[in-house]
């Protein structure tokens, strides 16, 4: 039995690293998919808050001035990393243009032939969003702009960073790095309380098994009773559900318990004597050693 304890303590920690790397791995890829997500819908939204503020500006008679001062206002609120209006040929041809108001890249001029245009780059190690949206003459736009309705008249470019976000996912993934790291060096060198450690390692797992055992029957219920008997989602939910919700948090709490007792072992590492395993006792003295 001495010999048989490390190395089932060997195999339960590479299953432990395993287990904990590809979740640690999938989580991050979601995660990470999900912002990249987020951030192409945040983009979409600041656009089109800043054509309603251009739009307003013009209609007030702001002119490029008036532009150039909502520009700016908006970039001073930080949620653009870059925000520019590029004029199309109607707006060209009736009231001229600048350089800076000209097309500059491929993205735009796609824009222009009528094209919503996103794209995700990489700089400076994070990813940044960029979204292209073409401007189409409208009634509304007529007694200003001489273009037949439909025609294009310019395009804003807005361009925002995922730095915040990415950032804080990564603080994310190397807090959980170093806690899985450090679990596994205390149980390679360390020495360890195993009858703690092990509490905590079933604990846990029986709470995590018993949640996904109350949803799926939950949700298996619930998709027959709203699916097939035809019953409304709220009294699936407030009827039928509550008790296998009871059991998903009395597992929970299990879970977490589990948890606590982990980190209680993990932040004990290498204090205090080693445990007696019952059975041990010291080898007496040799006679005549006094």
């Amino acid at each position: 039995m001495k010999g048989l304890y490390p190395k089932i303590m060997v195999l339960v920690g590479g299953v432990f690293a395993i287990t904990g790397i590809a979740i640690l791995a999938f989580v991050y890829v979601s995660e990470s998919r999900q912002i990249e997500r987020e951030g192409l819908v945040r983009a979409e939204t600041l656009n089109r808050m800043a054509f309603e503020a251009l739009f307003a500006s013009m209609r007030q008679g702001g002119g490029r001035e008036g532009n150039r001062q909502v520009i700016a206002r908006l970039q001073e609120v930080g949620a653009f990393t870059e925000l520019r209006v590029v004029k199309g040929d109607p707006v060209v041809r009736q009231f001229g243009a600048e350089l800076e108001e000209l097309p500059r890249d491929e993205l735009e001029r796609r824009a222009l032939a009528g094209e919503e245009v996103r794209e995700v780059r990489w700089q400076d190690g994070y990813r940044v969003v960029r979204y292209v949206t073409p401007l189409r003459v409208g009634a509304e736009c007529q007694p200003c702009h001489q273009a037949r309705i439909g025609a294009i008249n310019g395009v804003i470019s807005t361009e925002i960073s995922l730095r915040e976000y990415e950032s804080a996912l990564r603080r994310r993934r190397d807090v959980l790095l170093l806690t899985l790291g450090g679990g596994l060096l205390k149980n390679a060198v360390g020495r360890m309380n195993a009858v703690r450690g092990l509490a905590a390692f079933w604990t846990t797992t029986a709470g995590v098994v018993g949640m996904v055992i109350s949803l799926t029957v939950a949700g298996i219920v619930q998709t027959y009773l709203e699916r097939m008997v035809g019953l409304e989602f709220m009294v699936v939910k407030t009827e039928y559900l509550r008790f296998w919700f009871v059991w998903r948090l009395i597992f929970g709490v299990l879970t977490v318990a589990g948890v606590l007792l982990y980190t209680w072992d993990f932040m004990s590492f290498g204090l205090g004597a080693e445990p007696r395993r019952a059975g041990h006792q010291p080898a007496p003295a040799p006679a005549g050693s006094e």
